[in-house]
């Protein structure tokens, strides 16, 4: 893999996530394929491919990564053309997507096994940060937070967007009954044992185990993500415009943001309900 392909990346915004995972795919098909990336043509994608038995939403992934990397080759002049372009794949397969209730996000901070999974999971549900917007808050930053109320922290979030985000009464109580275990050492604000940030999978996993503790039917989907739908969910449904909960989660399209909002049956059923000629 050609050394600069990471710098690109970062100089896409590209997020953490991603960058990982176009990692991976990329030197994967290199690794399959054993060419050089000028000889690399059509069929060896095409068998790479067809190679890895996944689901045709993974398989999607694994192509946007190699054509990521021959388009980076192809605009650094050290490839003509991108063979990627000429691979179709299956239609992409939405998953379906399950309503955040309130009552849920109660019942995962209830089932958790510590007090610092506890305020994460608070932390996420109230502010509808990305995951790794939240673990790039430092202690100091909590600590002095700022504003009127003295609640507000600036965070950088996706392409180095700044904005504003507002720890509430709950939040602030659990955060600081953590605080009373973790100490003062410098650093991110959540760390593990070893102080260290907490990392996307590991924090995912956690929440799944206590997600099935907690006796959520879709246990296998809650994430940090969904923490963020539940956050768009929950406060849409509390009659919030959606332009705030669109700078709330940092989105520049507000599209984007009405895809994060579920919608809620029981919700949709009182409205009708009410509807009269």
């Amino acid at each position: 893999m050609n050394k600069n392909y990471l710098t690109y990346l970062k100089a896409e915004s590209k997020s953490p996530n991603t960058i990982s995972s176009y990692i991976h795919y990329v030197q994967s098909a290199l690794d399959f394929i054993g060419k050089k990336e000028k000889d690399i043509d059509y069929n060896d994608i095409n068998n790479w491919l067809a190679n890895n038995d996944l689901s045709s939403n993974t398989k999607r992934l694994m192509k946007a990564a190699i054509k990521n990397y021959f388009d980076f080759l192809v605009k650094t002049n050290q490839i003509m053309t991108n063979p990627v372009f000429q691979i179709n794949l299956p239609a992409l397969k939405v998953k379906q997507k399950h309503c955040p209730k309130s009552y849920m996000i109660r019942g995962l901070i209830d089932n958790c096994f510590n007090i610092r999974d506890q305020a994460m999971i608070m932390f996420l549900a109230t502010t509808g940060l990305r995951f790794n917007e939240m673990i790039n808050i430092t202690l100091d930053q909590f600590n002095n937070m700022t504003g009127e109320s003295g609640r507000e922290i600036e965070i950088v979030g996706k392409g180095g967007k700044r904005r504003t985000v507002f720890i509430n009464d709950d939040t602030k109580r659990l955060v600081d009954k953590y605080l009373l275990i973790r100490g003062e050492q410098e650093g991110p604000l959540f760390i593990t044992n070893r102080n260290d940030k907490v990392k996307n999978n590991n924090f995912n996993l956690m929440l799944k185990q206590v997600a099935k503790k907690a006796e959520i039917p879709f246990w296998q989907d809650v994430s940090a993500h969904w923490l963020r739908v539940a956050f768009a969910t929950t406060k849409a449904n509390s009659g919030i415009p959606l332009h705030i909960i669109q700078y709330s989660l940092g989105h520049s399209n507000i599209k984007t943001t009405m895809g994060y909002i579920k919608n809620d049956q029981e919700a949709i059923n009182k409205a009708m309900m009410t509807m009269a000629f």
